[in-house]
């Protein structure tokens, strides 16, 4: 068995930025993953999802029509096994970690943008070959969920 599960493993990629799907088709191929889709939204994402079932998805959460938070839920909501991997500039702020805690575990997400390193850092937590940390408690976030866009206007 490889030490790298995700390797000849199949994901789905949803992020609004065709730059981004791109770059990401390339880290994901040079990890030994098979890139079964590419789509702009989580509307589509979840009809590609639900076309090719892959081992693996790789969401964004900022994105038109139905954003990553909305996509990781319905997911989860339809298979609660689904590998997900959240691939966002929201990735480095740690409030909207904190405010997103009870929904998406922090440990799915990756800051953009994603490296080859930092994402198989990630699977190995997602595929369980590292244990994830246990929450640390965090003083209150004060940045509402309902920010989320407010606040990628100005990462951007």
């Amino acid at each position: 068995m490889s030490s790298k599960p995700w390797q000849g493993q199949s994901v789905v990629i949803v992020d609004d930025s065709p730059m981004v799907r791109d770059t990401l088709r390339g880290v994901f191929e040079s990890m030994g993953m098979q890139v079964k889709g590419v789509a702009q939204n989580g509307s589509v994402g979840l009809e590609l999802v639900q076309k090719h079932r892959p081992d693996l998805v790789s969401l964004d959460v900022i994105m038109p029509e139905m954003d990553g938070v909305e996509c990781y839920k319905k997911l989860k909501a339809g298979n609660p096994d689904q590998k997900v991997v959240m691939i966002s500039w929201l990735g480095a702020e740690q409030k909207i970690l904190d405010n997103l805690k009870d929904i998406i575990p922090g440990h799915i997400f990756t800051p953009k943008p994603a490296t080859v390193d930092e994402l198989e850092i990630r699977l190995a937590k997602i595929y369980g070959l590292v244990p994830v940390a246990l929450p640390v408690a965090a003083p209150e976030a004060d940045v509402p969920i309902s920010d989320l866009k407010t606040l990628s206007a100005r990462v951007s």
